[in-house]
């Protein structure tokens, strides 16, 4: 379907709304997908993704831009509500000034702001898009893996390797 709404950029609106909702217990066991085996999946923009048994959540990711802010970065985070609150839900959306006419032309980014994205100039930050954190980019990018594993409808048991992920990749 189509997007959601951007909020603030981050998955903190969304994270709230869900712990607000509370806990109810189930007549019935939590569905898992426990990953028994190693999966890996390649694709086109360089992306690759390794599943491998583990006895938690847990997602890794490397994401690589041509941009002094980015770079080359990584974090691996076991994944929780706790550690999702702490570690992943403040990062927000980013975009690069340079691809915002293309993104609208394709009838994209449209509620893009300084105020729910940080949006990366040549050589920095937009004034106004200041950073939670340095390395807030490859945070967001774990929590659009959890989003998208979220829609299998199950507790995913095992370790998820992202290289270079994107929502295509996540699906796929």
């Amino acid at each position: 379907g189509p997007e959601v709404p951007i909020a603030d950029g981050s998955f903190v609106p969304f994270f709230e709304l869900l712990a607000g909702a509370g806990l109810v217990e189930q007549d019935a066991p939590a569905r898992v997908l426990e990953v028994t085996t190693p999966i890996s999946v390649d694709g086109p923009n360089g992306f690759s993704y390794a599943v491998v048994p583990a006895p938690v959540l847990r997602v890794s990711s490397t994401i690589e831009f041509d941009h002094p802010l980015i770079g080359r970065q990584f974090a691996s985070f076991d994944v929780n509500a706790e550690s999702f609150a702490r570690e992943i839900a403040r990062a927000r959306t980013f975009g690069f000034l340079r691809d915002a006419e293309a993104l609208h032309g394709r009838g994209l980014a449209l509620g893009a702001s300084l105020e729910n994205t940080v949006i990366l100039g040549d050589a920095g930050v937009v004034e106004g898009s200041e950073l939670r954190c340095p390395d807030e980019f490859v945070r967001h990018k774990i929590g659009d893996v959890i989003g998208d594993l979220a829609l299998t409808g199950r507790r995913l048991r095992a370790h998820v390797i992202a290289t270079r992920p994107s929502h295509a990749g996540n699906l796929a």
